[in-house]
């Protein structure tokens, strides 16, 4: 049995009308559903500097913002984050891989 993870959008939490906010968040979900198909990080530990790094420099909003969630769930969010500055390609590379679906 194949142990299926959902996608779901809470549509009152974004703009449906803005395609960079709808990105987002579709990104950053997606992330989440690749480290359940993995049961682990999406990330191998040498890009962990460099995610940080990325997030400090390009979204550091985002930055603060995870320092917010309880520190076991700083990396898996850190991993979501991160992937909504990745092009939509790798997005679904990750993803694909990480759930192993035919492509």
């Amino acid at each position: 049995t194949r142990k299926v993870d959902r996608l779901t959008f809470c549509v009152n939490n974004f703009d449906q009308n803005d395609p960079d906010a709808v990105w987002e968040v579709a990104a950053h979900e997606s992330i989440h559903v690749a480290q359940a198909c993995l049961g682990e990080n999406v990330f191998k530990d040498e890009y962990l500097p460099r995610i940080w790094r990325t997030l400090a420099s390009d979204a550091p909003h985002y930055r603060r913002l995870i320092d917010k969630y309880p520190e076991h769930h700083r990396l898996l969010e850190a991993e979501a984050f991160y992937s909504e500055l990745l092009p939509p390609d790798t997005v679904k590379t990750i993803v694909a891989d990480a759930c192993d679906v035919k492509r």
